[in-house]
């Protein structure tokens, strides 16, 4: 369902590609069955490097997740990008989990946001040693199932073969909460170091988190 337009105007010369410029908007769609009210994309590229300008899908009036970003078209490939998800209402999601038959969240609130720079000659070869990237993320008031979660929240950062979880905090009630930091290497041994704190003073809270994901 919904409808698609868009226009690709272009420019050659010699055989070369000087410039084109993709446009693509897309109203009241589905993807993996969530409905999406407006998507808009706006690529370029000048046969060197392909750039995002927008990729934006609205959920509704209220929910959105956008990208931008470049990739270069030749050499090791170098990408970049960033992203940001405004999703005051997760029970849009509710069709879609990214785990078979498991239904989504019924509701809650998520933001996130993040970046990357690396090439994809590095990446297919597991070599990190070029990438960065920072990725934070909170959510609140979660429900999925019968279960239930405060708040969760979350700060990763990957550099120098390295990631760091430089903030990690789960607040499932006033009577359940941990918070974690840590250090791995991204080679060999694959070192990992973790302090974790919190205070779970009554463990059957847990048991509607262990149901709602039993297969």
């Amino acid at each position: 369902t919904g409808s698609l337009s868009g226009t690709v105007p272009a420019s050659l010369a010699n055989g070369q590609i000087r410039s084109i410029e993709s446009s693509l908007s897309g109203r009241q769609l589905s993807a993996a069955g969530i409905p999406v009210q407006a998507l808009d994309l706006l690529a370029t590229t000048d046969g060197t490097v392909l750039t995002i300008k927008t990729c934006r899908a609205q959920l509704d009036a209220r929910n959105a997740i956008s990208l931008d970003g470049t990739m270069a078209l030749s050499g090791n490939r170098a990408i970049s990008a960033n992203w940001n998800a405004s999703l005051p209402n997760l029970e849009r999601l509710s069709s879609f989990s990214g785990i078979p038959d498991l239904p989504g969240p019924e509701g809650g609130s998520l933001i996130a946001r993040g970046s990357l720079s690396s090439n994809l000659d590095d990446l297919s070869r597991r070599d990190f040693s070029s990438s960065s990237a920072q990725a934070f993320l909170n959510a609140s008031a979660v429900r999925w199932k019968s279960a239930t979660l405060q708040s969760i929240e979350a700060n990763v950062s990957v550099a120098d073969n390295a990631a760091d979880l430089s903030l990690g905090r789960i607040i499932l009630n006033d009577r359940n909460r941990l918070s974690l930091t840590g250090h791995s290497t991204l080679v060999a041994p694959f070192a990992f170091d973790a302090m974790l704190d919190g205070d779970l003073t009554k463990l059957p809270d847990l048991n509607a988190w262990l149901a709602a994901f039993k297969a």
